[in-house]
Formats: C-alpha cells, sequence, structure tokens
C-alpha cells in the first residue's frame, strides 16, 4: 500500500465556487468565498459525497489575518447509514 493513497476513491469530481473581494464592502484585503463539490462513484461502498464550504478571511494588517470557515459534508454508502455533518474551522495566518 502507498501512503499517499485516498481511502475513497471517487470516479468524477465536479467541484466550482466563488470568491468575493471585500472592495465591495470597503475592506480590500478581505474576502468571502463559498463553494460546493460533488464527488461521484466512490470506492469502498461509497456511491456519492457533497461537499458545500463557505469562509469569512479577514485581514487585520499587512501581516496578520484570520479566517472562519465552515463545511458541511453529506456521503451516499451503498450498505449502511449516511453520515453528515459540520465542520467548523479557524485559521490564524501570519505572512512574512
Amino acid at each position: 500500500m502507498i501512503l499517499d493513497d485516498a481511502a475513497v476513491d471517487y470516479n468524477a469530481i465536479y467541484s466550482g465556487g466563488v470568491d468575493f473581494k471585500g472592495s465591495s464592502w470597503g475592506r480590500q484585503d478581505d474576502n468571502i468565498g463559498i463553494g460546493y463539490a460533488l464527488l461521484d462513484g466512490g470506492s469502498l461502498n461509497v456511491r456519492q459525497s457533497q461537499v458545500a464550504e463557505a469562509y469569512y478571511r479577514i485581514a487585520f494588517n499587512e501581516l496578520f489575518a484570520m479566517t472562519a470557515d465552515i463545511q458541511y459534508q453529506q456521503d451516499d454508502y451503498d450498505n449502511a447509514p449516511d453520515p453528515k455533518g459540520f465542520t467548523a474551522g479557524l485559521r490564524l495566518a501570519a505572512e512574512f
């Protein structure tokens, strides 16, 4: 087994999203993004997975920024209950 192999391998992945720059609301260095992905024809009895994400990145100054992120994922299994749920995250970044 190669360690870089994914546990679930999909036949097709369709994804897209949009990113809005903060200049629209007077914060040039901020941005908001939303995205969606459909992963179809998975292995290991996973028929399909759907993932949606939204985030807001706020720049405090030229060096520091923070991103708040929320994701929703729903899997469709052949022979088991279909798991679904939310994951929230907070990321701090320092750029030198």
